[in-house]
């Protein structure tokens, strides 16, 4: 495939000036089987101290702003050269621990244990596909951030945040592992759960 560049930029305002703002970003890919990183930089706004370091989930930057802001800007960008016929190893089993384990937003209560008993043994994530397009309604506004896959599911509407926890839920139920992503819908500004 030969060399690809990105870059991401996100701005946040806020609606009163903040101190004391921690973050932690992970915007920066990472060499490995399937692509080998040629540069890459991030620039966050106000500057200030940060640490660039590598946890369970790969490359983290984190930092503390202790002036008065009343914004946050992040731009990453680099080139990455993306490796044919790369092959990931299989991730070691201790490294699945956290995505087989249920979360607070997750947790299976009578509605999730239903469902998770009525999904069949063989191709369980097809059944959870299957079963959230025939029952799910999407319906914005009828949960909030921090609505559970509990609650999600004897609802069985919201959005796509409750939908990926239904799901997650569900297939770690059946001893599969899996995590939430969010990100941004390419051109349309607005994020998406999946």
């Amino acid at each position: 495939m030969g060399k690809l560049g990105f870059s991401f930029q996100m701005q946040l305002t806020f609606s009163e000036p903040v101190a004391r703002h921690a973050f932690q970003l992970r915007c920066l890919p990472e060499s490995n089987a399937r692509q080998r990183v040629l540069a890459s930089a991030l620039h966050v706004l106000p500057d200030c101290p940060a640490i660039l370091m590598r946890d369970f989930f790969g490359l983290k930057q984190s930092g503390t702003i202790l002036q008065s802001h009343a914004g946050f800007s992040v731009q990453a960008e680099g080139v990455v050269d993306v490796l044919p016929d790369g092959q990931e190893d299989a991730p070691a089993p201790w490294q699945l621990g956290p995505y087989r384990r249920a979360t607070p937003l997750t947790s299976p209560g009578p509605a999730l244990t239903a469902l998770g008993e009525a999904l069949p043994d063989s191709d369980p994530a097809s059944a959870v596909m299957a079963l959230l397009s025939e029952r799910f309604t999407y319906l914005p506004g009828s949960t909030h951030a921090a609505t559970t896959a509990e609650e999600a599911a004897v609802l069985m509407q919201g959005v796509c945040q409750d939908e990926a926890h239904i799901m997650l839920a569900l297939l770690r139920m059946k001893g599969i592992p899996c995590r939430y992503v969010m990100g941004y819908m390419l051109g349309e500004g607005s994020t998406h759960a999946w």
